[in-house]
């Protein structure tokens, strides 16, 4: 027979793991709606609040990108926003970003850099979390069941 509590502790376990999963997919979403936000106030002349830095706007467009970007990429989406401003500072903030550990540098198979968002939930502990929070929602089930008969 298994102690009760670390059955309740696997429980939780697997129910923060999927909370903190959840939570990166909808701060991701935040990033890209600001962006679209900020390249539609552009378009219509609405002036920006000055309040956001240029390595603010690269951490915003790479968090609310579809897996990995480019420099050319980041760069676009900056000038969609209203950012006029050189290539060169662009791909040094994100250098600068990734040797700090706030984004991932990957290489694709063309020899070019891809930055992308530095989640500490990455897929296999997402599909863990959903694994484990399904035998514990049958588990309850049962025990549910079990209780009514």
């Amino acid at each position: 027979m298994s102690n009760p509590f670390s059955e309740a502790l696997k429980q939780v376990e697997a129910e923060l793991a999927e909370a903190d999963a959840l939570a990166v997919e909808v701060e991701r979403k935040r990033a890209a709606l600001r962006q679209e936000a900020a390249v539609l106030r552009a378009r219509l002349g609405v002036v920006q609040p000055e309040d956001q830095s240029l390595t603010d706007a690269v951490l915003m467009v790479v968090k609310g990108w579809p897996g990995y970007a480019t420099a050319g990429e980041v760069m676009e989406r900056l000038f969609m926003m209203g950012f006029h401003v050189q290539t060169a500072s662009v791909a040094t903030i994100l250098c600068r970003l990734a040797k700090n550990g706030q984004i991932e540098s990957l290489v694709g198979p063309n020899r070019t850099a891809g930055y992308g968002w530095k989640t500490e939930v990455n897929n296999r502990d997402m599909q863990a979390a959903r694994r484990a929070a399904t035998v514990i929602g049958k588990k309850r089930k049962e025990t549910l069941e079990s209780k009514t008969r």
